[in-house]
């Protein structure tokens, strides 16, 4: 393990910028999440832009442009990376030894990654673009012209590999894009409650009639009826 190395003095005008960084894409990412259900539906590059979590590049992909979709969710990522790293930079080990304070299994994990770290420096990135790994490379004092193009290719893998598993389900993602709209009117809401009781009602008399058939040694198949099928056929109606 390094030795603990003390935070370089940095003009107090950048920390404040950095730590403004952070918090406003941090604010960013809750507001994105919580309007979530509409943004979907109303601007899903928009909830990239503010949520650019895989989950959100998954059910975006298909109804955004690819390249544009790529380029938001990267840049949007990238930049969060580097203010992390600019925190990492500022505080050095500080910020590890924090958080070991405070949360011990974080702070093993933490220092785990930081052995990695040591062994292939900043190409972790590309495999493990994540938050704690910028702050170790800026703790670490790694080079911005280094950290910069693998936090970039890092983040071209992963929200590739999101866009691409939301292609591929393209179909699932569609239908729950339906579905999340028709929520919103309150006749389709009384619908789907209405269909969703009846999809668990016969998923009961399907259990009644398992448990009768074993009680005479006959044990023939219960059709089920699965709520999620349901509410998807709501979504196409």
């Amino acid at each position: 393990m390094a030795e603990p190395t003390s935070p370089p003095i940095v003009p107090a005008r950048l920390v404040r910028a950095t730590w403004a960084l952070v918090g406003v894409l941090t604010v960013a990412s809750v507001a994105g999440t919580a309007a979530s259900p509409l943004l979907l539906v109303k601007a899903p590059l928009l909830l990239v832009a503010l949520a650019p979590d895989g989950r959100h590049v998954a059910l975006a992909a298909g109804r955004v442009d690819p390249l544009l979709l790529l380029a938001v969710g990267v840049a949007r990522q990238s930049l969060y990376g580097l203010g992390v790293y600019g925190l990492g930079a500022i505080y050095g080990d500080l910020a590890v030894r924090w958080v070991e304070a405070r949360a011990r299994r974080l702070g093993r994990a933490l220092r785990a990654l930081e052995r990695l770290f040591e062994r292939v420096g900043a190409l972790l990135l590309l495999g493990l673009p994540l938050l704690a790994v910028c702050v170790l490379a800026g703790a670490a004092r790694v080079r911005w012209i280094v950290v910069v193009p693998a936090l970039v290719l890092g983040h071209c893998l992963w929200t590739g590999i999101s866009f691409w598993l939301g292609t591929h389900f393209a179909e699932q993602n569609l239908g729950m894009t339906h579905l999340v709209a028709s929520l919103r009117s309150g006749e389709n809401q009384s619908k789907a409650v209405g269909l969703l009781l009846d999809a668990v009602h016969a998923r009961v008399m399907a259990v009644d009639e398992q448990q009768t058939a074993r009680s005479k040694t006959v044990f023939a198949p219960a059709s089920r009826v699965s709520p999620l099928t349901v509410l998807a056929s709501v979504a196409a109606a």
